[in-house]
């Protein structure tokens, strides 16, 4: 094991050992490990690691966030990244499994493939499925609301914990995204009762300066519990310094000026420390009597700095090598083979035997083998220390910069717009938008940026969508000529608009009860609620108190939503009075509604009108009417999510099975297919057993 894992760390190995021997009585914990760079948090993560391999007490997954490439913080745009890679991990064995077989249903490179369980405002039979595993989710951790990716995840680990003792271990959580956090959350609560044990490290200094996710759990656990622990990793204390210059100098004998100039150049951070210490092994400063050498603080062969330390690692490297790995840092403190070989201008074998000597000579880089990047199969590398990394990374011209990153980014186009299977471009997607933001391609960056939102509202990520959103906007202002009703920037709005509005909070019935008056909802409750109280009583039979919440909250407050708010609170209020045949006051709301998407241009807003209206109308037998406006849905229906494509087919096949069943079968039959994509069954269900009935 590496020489800095034996010093500072004896309360640590403590804990850790004493958490380990909790697992065989199926008792899991939780322990983050807070450290500045150089503090040597990773180096404590991997000698966890081994610890757990040693002992093979676990099946095990060890992965890191992904750090941002330049100035874009890819890891907000990748939901479930490490949950993801540590899933292949420990799934990915020879036996086969049914959990194998779901490692690849929510890896990333099929992350698509994960159900949605985000709010269906408006279908309202799938609202009940949604709600009663809203409530089960609940019932495992106290949350707002829980997407269906996190509850797959939660399944997949604590199930598998059943029957296989976990370790998981995570370098760098500081970079992860909002779901990851979520689902760190809900493990947290019940991580005693499964043996699972997920270690990682963070950067405080970075949750600070950036506001990222992982915040909200430090907070919370910063005292730490039973299961839960906190390491803050600290610098060397005299006493250990001690230690380590007499491991380090052989017949070391205290000297106070040689320590003074130690502590001054290293302020006790351990991968400094022993930096130094590793050039002082080439380099002495001591005579043979162990005496320090004169003039010593005035020797021109002293390292100003580690990053002079460093320089002197390096003259082990040709040039060739060290250009090497200054392009290699373009691609991130981690890179692949893949791409390196193309930057080189080289064969990928060739690639891999000047990385592997650049390895034998130094340990500023290692292999993690093959892996899965860019929906390939490639070996991958990392920077050993980040401070390796941001070292080569600045040795790179400005116009060196922009140049690597480019011909990465038109690299990874190329593997887009080839790419076929839907599930990878995804994936891509983030890595494409990094680089080509660093390039200068603004364009570019801002498409994949739509994309990478996309994704993330597939898994009710509404914050990731925001960021991307606001990356989205940062670039537009960029922009010389920004045209605001382009085809890419109505969608970037739709699709924040739509995220918006299923973004949930969490209700009783006590909150919002059946007397509630028009004050009260006009001062307390906000349109998130007031929606999810409606949606209640509906589910609960309460349709004419659902019904006047619904019509007097529009009234009361339609200046104030925004169109998508008005939109569903409308679509809501014409669905509950046709509820209970109030066609009167259904019809004047269907005007009104079918005037407020008039020349907006607004197809989420649409959608739901439009289905709310062609249900009224159905309702009153109005069939001619109708299918007119199902039509109209129909044209704009493959833009929408899937979730309102599933509604709009559904009522078209309800509807053509009262006039033409025949035509109705495709119809039938797309619906199904989608409803089993999207884990809809209840949904499903109902419709079809509808249709049947009328048969």
């Amino acid at each position: 094991m590496s020489e800095i894992k034996i010093f500072g760390n004896s309360k640590n190995f403590e804990l850790f050992k004493e958490v380990s021997l909790q697992l065989p009585n199926k008792k899991g914990a939780i322990i983050a490990i807070n450290g500045e760079a150089g503090f040597g948090k990773t180096t404590l993560l991997n000698h966890f690691y081994q610890n757990i391999l040693e002992k093979d007490i676990a099946i095990t997954g060890i992965t890191n966030c992904q750090a941002p490439i330049g100035n874009f913080k890819i890891g907000n745009f990748q939901p479930f990244l490490p949950f993801s890679r540590i899933a292949e991990q420990i799934l990915s064995r020879k036996t086969k499994t049914v959990e194998k077989e779901f490692a690849y249903n929510i890896g990333m490179t099929v992350l698509s493939t994960i159900p949605i369980a985000g709010d269906l405002i408006f279908a309202v039979k799938e609202l009940g499925k949604d709600i009663k595993q809203y409530k089960r989710d609940k019932s495992l951790g106290k949350y707002k609301q829980i997407s269906k990716g996190v509850n797959e995840y939660f399944e997949l680990f604590t199930q598998y914990s059943k029957k296989e003792t976990l370790a998981i271990f995570i370098d760098d959580m500081h970079w992860s995204d909002s779901q990851s956090v979520e689902l760190l959350h809900m493990l947290a609560e019940e991580i005693q009762n499964f043996p699972l044990l997920i270690t990682f490290t963070y950067k405080q200094s970075e949750l600070d300066k950036h506001s990222l996710p992982l915040i909200s759990f430090i907070q919370k656990y910063k005292k730490g519990s039973e299961y839960i622990h906190c390491i803050n990793l600290e610098p060397f204390d005299l006493n250990e310094l001690t230690e380590i210059y007499r491991y380090y100098i052989p017949n070391y004998i205290p000297n106070k000026e040689f320590e003074e100039w130690m502590f001054e150049h290293s302020f006790g951070v351990p991968n400094v420390v022993i930096e130094y210490m590793r050039y002082f092994q080439r380099v002495s400063p001591f005579n043979s009597d162990g005496s320090l050498t004169e003039n010593f603080g005035e020797s021109e062969y002293l390292p100003v700095s580690v990053h002079s330390a460093l320089s002197h690692d390096l003259d082990k490297l040709s040039e060739e090598e060290k250009n090497i790995l200054a392009v290699c840092s373009a691609e991130g403190r981690e890179f692949t083979a893949l791409i390196v070989s193309s930057l080189l201008n080289t064969d990928i074998l060739t690639a891999i035997q000047k990385l592997r000597n650049i390895q034998k000579k130094t340990s500023l880089i290692k292999s993690l083998g093959p892996q899965f990047r860019y929906g390939i199969k490639t070996t991958v590398y990392t920077f050993t220390q980040a401070f390796y990394h941001s070292f080569f990374e600045n040795t790179l011209e400005y116009e060196e910069h922009v140049a690597l990153h480019g011909r990465i980014s038109a690299l990874l186009k190329q593997r887009f717009e080839d790419e076929e299977n839907e599930s990878i471009r995804q994936q891509i997607a983030p890595y494409l938008a990094a680089h080509s933001f660093e390039s200068g391609d603004n364009e570019t960056a801002k498409t994949m940026l739509l994309i990478a939102a996309e994704t993330a509202h597939q898994f009710g990520g509404n914050d990731i969508v925001r960021q991307a959103y606001d990356n989205f906007i940062m670039l537009n202002k960029q922009s010389e000529n920004t045209d605001e009703t382009s085809p890419i920037n109505i969608a970037f709005k739709n699709i924040l608009a739509d995220a918006s509005a299923n973004k949930s909070i969490e209700l009783t019935n006590s909150e919002v009860s059946q007397g509630i008056s028009d004050e009260h909802i006009e001062t307390t409750v906000d349109f998130n609620t007031m929606r999810r109280s409606i949606v209640e009583d509906f589910l609960a039979g309460r349709y004419h108190l659902a019904a006047d919440k619904a019509t007097t909250y529009y009234k009361l407050h339609k200046d104030d939503l925004s169109l998508a708010e008005q939109a569903q609170m409308v679509s809501l209020a014409i669905k509950t009075n046709t509820e209970i045949s109030n066609f009167v006051l259904a019809n004047t709301l269907k005007d009104e509604a079918l005037t407020l998407i008039k020349g907006k241009n607004d197809l989420i807003a649409e959608s739901f009108i439009l289905n709310s209206v062609a249900h009224l109308l159905m309702k009153q037998e109005r069939i001619e009417e109708a299918i007119s406006i199902l039509i109209e849905a129909a044209r704009n229906a493959f833009t929408q999510p899937q979730e309102l494509r599933l509604l709009t087919l559904s009522n078209i096949a309800l509807l053509l099975q009262k006039t033409n069943p025949e035509k109705a079968k495709p119809y039938i039959e797309a619906a199904r297919r989608l409803s089993a994509n999207l884990n809809y069954r209840e949904f499903a269900e109902d419709v079809f057993l509808a249709i049947k009935k009328k048969i």
